[in-house]
């Protein structure tokens, strides 16, 4: 049985938040990169939250991210804008060009940001919902490091182009319908989280260097395996085409060219592309909110198949994640409060003597 903690989701936040302060970032930049991850911990992608502070902290550690960028517009129109985001932390610099993307909207319907030599981001989903609080549509994709082998070849020549879209919610006031995922079977971050369990993959996740099917993590994390696409040639297809929109058009890297933790020294350089929609500015809201009900209603209203309970619509199973984690809080894998007592002793935060309790109280 795995080993865990239980915390509530302030206590994860607020360490979240500490430990970015001791990394050098500003209150500012620590609140905007604790929203990221706690959002993903929230949402139950655990993958993506605190559990990320260790590799943020490796990648820092080797100067392969920038701790004095500051987010610079190379170009802009009113409705458009290109960014240079110097290469620093992404959960820092990401949250701030979504907001320059949401203002663009406000002023002229829809706003488009591309956004050249970014870092990782966190959670894709964050950055949509940004755009649904202001009732708008949001759109947000990214590239990243080579995980994921091409559609029938061999070895980590992409990344898996984390998307995510986001709809307003409906008239009734149900969770907005929105999309969250990336273009390989499963996040590169949960091959991580089996390795902490000594769990087994499951069969379609990954293949080794030879290309076949493997269930062991190390064949992804220590070896020279890769992530598969989800779907196919379908997934392997929208991955091309998305990490086109998220680094080709800002002139990011791509691909092999990417650089992260098994290419030490080399900035990441990652591209963004995000879109918010004000959809106010097209037709009522009221209108488009009833819609939305409308809609979603009939979709709801599926009759389950045989050994379901119910339909979702799409993020739904987050939300209620969402509801259950404010209000119960959430089991830590002790790994993971393992390394962030690590941290906070490294970095000064806690004395030597300190235990996983101190840590969260």
């Amino acid at each position: 049985m795995v080993e865990t903690i239980h915390v509530t989701m302030e206590q994860l936040k607020q360490v979240a938040f500490d430990t970015l302060v001791s990394f050098g970032f500003s209150e500012e930049e620590a609140r905007h990169g604790a929203e990221v991850l706690y959002a993903s911990d929230v949402r139950g992608v655990d993958s993506h939250g605190v559990a990320r502070l260790e590799f943020y902290e490796n990648m820092l550690a080797k100067g392969m991210i920038n701790k004095e960028a500051k987010l610079t517009v190379l170009s802009e129109t009113p409705a458009m804008a290109y960014l240079d985001a110097q290469n620093g932390l992404g959960i820092v610099m990401a949250p701030q060009a979504m907001d320059v993307c949401i203002e663009k909207a406000k002023k002229s319907g829809i706003g488009m940001v591309s956004v050249v030599n970014g870092g990782h981001f966190g959670i894709a989903g964050y950055y949509a919902l940004k755009a649904v609080k202001e009732d708008m549509i949001g759109f947000c994709v990214a590239n990243s490091a080579p995980v994921m082998a091409a559609f029938g070849g061999r070895g980590t020549v992409l990344g898996n182009s984390p998307v995510s879209i986001a709809f307003p919610q409906g008239a009734d006031g149900r969770d907005c319908v929105m999309l969250d995922m990336a273009c390989s079977s499963v996040a590169y971050g949960k091959i991580q989280i089996a390795d902490r369990k000594n769990e087994k993959l499951p069969i379609g996740w990954g293949v080794d260097e030879e290309g076949v099917d493997t269930e062991d993590p190390q064949d992804l994390l220590s070896r020279p395996g890769s992530l598969l696409p989800f779907g196919g040639a379908k997934g392997y297809c929208l991955g091309v085409l998305l990490e086109m929109m998220a680094a080709v058009l800002p002139g990011a890297n791509t691909g092999v060219d990417v650089g992260w933790i098994k290419t030490e020294g080399m900035k990441e350089n990652l591209g963004y592309l995000f879109i918010a929609i004000d959809v106010k500015q097209l037709r009522p809201m009221a209108d488009i909110e009833k819609d939305i009900e409308y809609y979603t209603t009939k979709l709801k209203s599926t009759q389950p198949a045989k050994g379901n309970n119910e339909v979702f619509l799409p993020g739904e199973i987050e939300h209620k994640n969402v509801k259950k984690r404010e209000k119960e809080g959430v089991d830590l894998n002790i790994n993971v409060a393992k390394d962030l007592l690590r941290l906070a002793k490294q970095y000064g935060r806690l004395g030597e003597e300190a235990t996983i309790e101190d840590l969260f109280k």
